[in-house]
């Protein structure tokens, strides 16, 4: 069986971050059963991005993370990988993230490991799947075992040299796999929260989420709090990807602000715009938060969404 990697503390495993009761995860909203209603499906991949180059560059590979609860070695095998995944992500996820791959010539993996490892041992293995369209619109996948020093080579490979964020890494991670690179020069790469594309496969926006653990009213909340300083890497990768993704359509980038804080009872959705190292806000607002157990509130939330990306149409130049 194959799982969804769940953030959690670097330090105890068992420690989650905090939620709103009320409203859930802004991720649980965006599910294909509300979607459909809207012919749009979210996707949620690692990138990377060429450090090394100037401008930075968005390198042609995405990877999906899946933890399995069997070890990684020549004996490993599972009859369907791809439904394994759909299994953890939601129906249809990699089929919809592979067309929307080979759309914008970008080569689909999976990275699928046992996080009970001990990723110091250089002779812990993972499994690296690169999926494709077959005929019929199947999945086909070819598969090959790889050690965490071949792992590390990649992600350097793929970020234009040694990429990391200090001695002291990560608090908070989806894997020990992550927590553990964290420390050192071979840094996991980051997510995309949430892509929306159709039922094609065509990019229509990227949102990012962040969580608003103060207690200070979240209409203060916007980029300019966090960007270009302590956050500019993380905004400009983000960036990077929707530049790239705009080639055929300009799409925005989208940040959604949520409390955990229960007696909140708005978030707020800031559209932005510019370009890397001068990325601000185009133009903001406030949204009543969904009870996560009521379909209609979840649409409503999601159709302020839609009405951000075609204020963004309206407005870009």
């Amino acid at each position: 069986m194959i799982k969804k990697p769940q953030l959690a503390s670097c330090e105890n495993r068992e420690k989650l971050p905090r939620t709103n009761s009320f409203c859930g995860n802004p991720e649980d909203w965006f599910v294909t059963s509300i979607l459909g209603h809207f012919n749009l499906r979210a996707l949620t991949f690692d990138f990377f991005v060429d450090w090394s180059k100037s401008p930075i560059t968005l390198t042609k590979e995405f990877w999906l993370k899946g933890i399995s609860e069997s070890s990684i070695n020549t004996n490993f095998n599972l009859a369907d990988i791809p439904q394994e995944l759909n299994n953890a992500y939601g129906e249809s996820f990699v089929e919809t993230y592979t067309k929307f791959c080979e759309n914008y010539s970008i080569i689909p993996y999976a990275i699928i490991f046992d996080d009970s490892n001990n990723w110091s041992d250089e002779k812990s293995n993972l499994l690296l799947v690169r999926f494709s369209s077959g005929s019929n619109n199947k999945i086909e996948y070819e598969t090959t075992i790889i050690s965490i020093n071949e792992l590390k080579e990649k992600i350097q490979n793929n970020s234009g040299g040694s990429i990391s964020i200090g001695s002291k890494g990560l608090y908070y991670g989806t894997s020990r796999l992550e927590c553990f690179l964290s420390t050192s020069n071979s840094l996991y790469p980051g997510d995309a929260d949430l892509l929306l594309v159709d039922d094609e496969g065509r990019a229509k926006c990227i949102i990012e989420f962040k969580k608003h653990n103060l207690s200070s009213d979240i209409s203060y909340q916007k980029i300019s709090n966090y960007y270009p300083k302590p956050d500019g890497r993380k905004y400009d990768r983000l960036e990077v990807l929707r530049d790239y993704l705009s080639k055929e359509e300009n799409i925005p980038l989208i940040i959604i602000y949520y409390p955990t804080n229960t007696k909140e009872k708005y978030g707020v959705i800031e559209v932005i715009h510019g370009c890397t190292g001068a990325l601000k806000k185009m133009g903001s607002r406030k949204f009543d938060l969904p009870s996560i157990d009521s379909i209609n509130q979840i649409k409503q939330t999601i159709e302020v969404v839609l009405k951000g990306i075609e204020y963004y149409k309206k407005n870009i130049t």
